[in-house]
């Protein structure tokens, strides 16, 4: 049995000799650029219907893409069932209250992240406040502009893009308030979210994919997908004041990470069902 962490190049790979040598088995992950038609080149998933149909079974990483692919492929529903994206354990995070507003986000500067909503939003934010930024891409300049008109209470650092431990490195090291996450759309539930939340970083995000399945009222405030700068800003304007600013909503945020998302757990459990297929 093989297993193809994308049903798109390997599973075509793996569909195409499957039919060539019925002996083969394989299972595949599907998690959002190859499942959904608008995260697709030309809208249009290719070869989907060859791994849906040569799959021994297919995991998605959220209720929202299990609802897709069960209205899409009905008579192969059976096929279909949930495997999360998980993260590892590095232990609850440094925190204590502050003057300044700690804002942490982690994102490709793509165009379907909004990091620059994010940037827009501090416009309208009042008090001290530090926002740190992991990730690069072809929207950096457009965030860069908004940046330069912030008002002088903002202090901004984009990080680039960093490796993994880097950034682990980084919650461990310092003391955050809240993760933020604009995507418009997502397959599962973000691992950048999840990071995040086995901090005990309260999470804000909007409502995109399998976003609501780790943005709960145990973890944080999940803002409609329709996102505005305003509507952020008047979020994070009341996150001083909100029940989202103490240590026991923390505990809370990184207990139901432990609950749902810790990878031991998780793929403890993934590999023992493998071993059953």
């Amino acid at each position: 049995t093989l297993y193809s962490y994308w049903s798109s190049d390997w599973a075509t790979v793996l569909g195409i000799w499957k039919l060539r040598d019925n002996r083969l088995h394989f299972v595949s992950r599907m998690m959002g650029f190859d499942m959904f038609d608008h995260r697709a080149p030309d809208g249009w998933q290719r070869f989907q219907e060859l791994h849906v149909a040569q799959a021994d079974h297919i995991y998605v990483i959220a209720e929202a893409g299990l609802a897709h692919m069960q209205e899409r492929f009905p008579e192969q529903r059976q096929k279909f069932s949930i495997s999360y994206l998980a993260t590892s354990d590095h232990g609850l995070g440094r925190w204590t209250p502050e003057a300044e507003l700690r804002i942490v986000s982690c994102a490709n500067m793509v165009e379907l992240k909004r990091v620059h909503l994010i940037a827009e939003a501090l416009r309208h934010v009042q008090g001290p406040v530090r926002w740190t930024h992991f990730g690069e891409g072809p929207e950096r300049d457009r965030v860069e502009a908004v940046i330069a008109t912030l008002p002088a209470n903002i202090r901004v650092e984009l990080k680039g893009s960093r490796p993994n431990s880097e950034v682990i490195a980084w919650y461990t090291a310092n003391p955050v308030d809240v993760f933020v996450h604009a995507s418009y759309t997502e397959g599962g539930a973000p691992v950048a979210l999840q990071e995040a939340a086995s901090f005990g970083i309260p999470l804000v995000a909007a409502d995109a994919g399998g976003v609501r399945e780790i943005v709960t009222e145990a973890t944080g405030v999940l803002l409609p997908n329709a996102l505005t700068s305003e509507v952020l800003a008047t979020t994070l304007n009341g996150f001083k004041d909100s029940r989202w600013y103490t240590g026991e909503a923390r505990k809370g945020t990184r207990a139901f990470w432990a609950s749902h998302f810790n990878a031991m757990n998780v793929y403890g459990a993934l590999l023992k069902e493998l071993g059953r297929r």
